[in-house]
């Protein structure tokens, strides 16, 4: 009785937050999403489109200064406002849980669902290449793949061969068992649909009128709560404004004095030698489908996501970002037959569906890249990169959307020149790319137990 207490109240917060969206969603979309200019989402899959990460600090934790200006959305804004011709507003926003396969179909989805997005920028890259291996993400993917279902009928065959595989996955079943038990953990998976789902979507799309909101509501905390007043001064966008003005940025986006300043603290750390780590090698080519649930379960997916984006008028650009770890050799043989190529073959019969492959791209270089801990190693992943390495990332992605008509502009869209001032002082540096022994560190999802999960259960 208590059980379904505690799920029914969850499910009439999630009505209520369901309304809550419609209304903020209908009053706000005319100012979020002008006429005149494109939505263009980036997918939050893992650490290439949605780290962090700024710089290189050993004084922090793990070694990282992080913060949130340095999402690529944010860089991607701060390029297209500042360094291109013409009076711009910020068109490129972020949505979802990093995850793997079947949490990035969760997120295509809630982005497809949204009026206003005409591109869905998605990177991937081997490493990220799993289905049903995390339990939390393969429950969600079990009730999203309904909604799927339910609004484009076109995808059943593959609504049903996806849902097979899930339920067959030794995933599945653990995931079932881990919450059936616990009913905290059952509480969460249920709220997603409903009420959390709704203001986890208000805060992506709608996160200005959010800090609005916010900031009305803490002005009568001000006189008691210190605290309060700390948080109302972090969400005030004047100053910031102000800032872009006088350093003759662009005041439609209000972090980019933010970036220039997180730009200058990264600068010194560009020609540092304590910055020079070695790089973990590719990843074997055996492994980099090995957890995605096999080809059938592969090809439906890929199905389902073009699908949705083509009902919805949506350009869907798969992005393969650069990859400093992968040499010539390594692409010849291994990484563009058993990755790029593959990936062109499954989207080729979707006309909305443009496939980017900058993998060997080498604008970036080693002193780009941003290095990490793992299992107690220092060492660089060859695809993360610090924020200057990310402004260039950010500037050659915009570049290639022009070049595909994925960006629609009718006006000037001549590129102006950088918008860092700092930036004419860097150093020109060789990209020199050392390797760690291979095989001292091992990705989730090349380990046996986690692979196991993306596989069927045994029939007795």
């Amino acid at each position: 009785m208590f059980n379904r207490l505690i799920l029914t109240l969850g499910h009439t917060l999630a009505l209520c937050g369901g309304f809550l969206a419609a209304g903020i969603g209908s009053a706000s979309l005319a100012r979020l999403n002008p006429a005149v200019e494109p939505r263009c989402a980036i997918v939050n899959t893992t650490c290439w489109s949605s780290s962090l990460n700024a710089y290189n600090n050993p004084a922090e934790r793990m070694g990282v200064h992080s913060d949130e200006a340095c999402h690529l959305s944010e860089l991607m804004n701060f390029v297209w406002c500042n360094e291109y011709a013409g009076d711009r507003q910020p068109i490129f926003t972020n949505h979802g849980q990093m995850g793997y396969l079947d949490a990035h179909l969760k997120s295509i989805y809630e982005i497809a669902s949204r009026p206003g997005i005409n591109t869905v920028i998605y990177m991937n890259a081997p490493g990220c290449l799993g289905s049903f291996v995390r339990e939390k993400e393969i429950l969600e993917a079990d009730k999203v793949l309904e909604r799927i279902g339910s609004d484009y009928p076109e995808t059943a065959l593959d609504v049903e061969a996806y849902s097979a595989a899930l339920h067959r996955s030794a995933g599945y079943r653990q995931a079932q068992a881990t919450y059936t038990l616990n009913l905290k953990k059952r509480f969460q998976l249920d709220c997603p649909s409903g009420f959390v789902w709704d203001i986890t979507r208000i805060a992506g799309y709608y996160r200005h009128e959010v800090k609005q909101v916010i900031r009305r509501l803490l002005i009568p905390l001000q006189r008691f709560s210190i605290p309060a007043a700390r948080i109302r001064n972090v969400l005030e966008q004047q100053p910031a404004q102000r800032e872009c003005r006088r350093d003759g940025l662009s005041p439609a986006f209000g972090n980019g004095a933010r970036i220039v300043s997180l730009l200058d603290a990264c600068a010194p750390t560009y020609a540092d030698p304590s910055n020079d780590k070695p790089f973990r090698p590719m990843m074997r080519s055996d492994d980099f489908w090995k957890a995605c649930g096999g080809e059938e379960v592969w090809m439906a997916w890929v199905r389902l996501i073009a699908t949705m984006c083509k009902s919805r008028g949506i350009t869907l650009i798969y992005y393969i970002p650069p990859h400093l770890n992968v040499t010539e050799e390594n692409y010849r043989e291994t990484f563009g037959p058993a990755y790029v190529e593959r990936v062109r073959r499954a989207f080729a019969p979707y006309s909305n569906v443009i496939v980017i492959d900058h993998s060997m791209r080498r604008e970036l270089g080693s002193h780009d890249a941003l290095w990490v801990v793992l299992e107690h190693r220092a060492c660089k992943q060859g695809y993360l990169f610090h924020i200057i390495g990310r402004l260039r990332l950010a500037r050659a992605l915009i570049q290639v959307l022009r070049e595909q008509n994925a960006l629609s502009s009718n006006d000037d869209c001549r590129y102006a020149g950088s918008a860092w001032p700092g930036e004419r002082l860097l150093p020109s540096l060789p990209s020199v790319v050392e390797f760690l022994p291979s095989e001292l560190i091992l990705d989730e999802i090349q380990r046996e137990e986690v692979v196991a999960r993306s596989r069927p259960v045994p029939v007795p």
